[in-house]
């Protein structure tokens, strides 16, 4: 195995796109079933802070120059504990 990790942040921005887009999809959804203005304007302004959050992380991996920067990136994300999965972005097969 070779550790390559330009391709491994690439591959984790990547993740963390899809991820992004998925999450957005469900809140979208949630937001359309939603029955006052109030609670509509609650969830909006929750998922506005959420993507404040997730784009920082996301620049935040982009930027990382180490694997201490990438893991701290990935604090409190679903991925934070799952180390084996992040180690497998930057490993290939050669």
């Amino acid at each position: 195995m070779k550790f390559d990790f330009e391709r491994g942040k690439q591959q984790l921005i990547e993740w963390m796109d899809a991820e992004f887009d998925c999450t957005y999809g469900y809140s979208l959804q949630y937001i359309k079933e939603l029955s006052t203005i109030e609670d509509v304007q609650y969830e909006v302004e929750s998922f506005r802070r959420f993507e404040e959050s997730w784009v920082g992380k996301t620049a935040a991996v982009n930027r990382a120059t180490t694997m201490r920067e990438i893991f701290e990136a990935l604090e409190n994300t679903a991925i934070e504990d799952d180390d084996n999965f992040i180690i497998e972005l930057f490993t290939t097969e050669e």
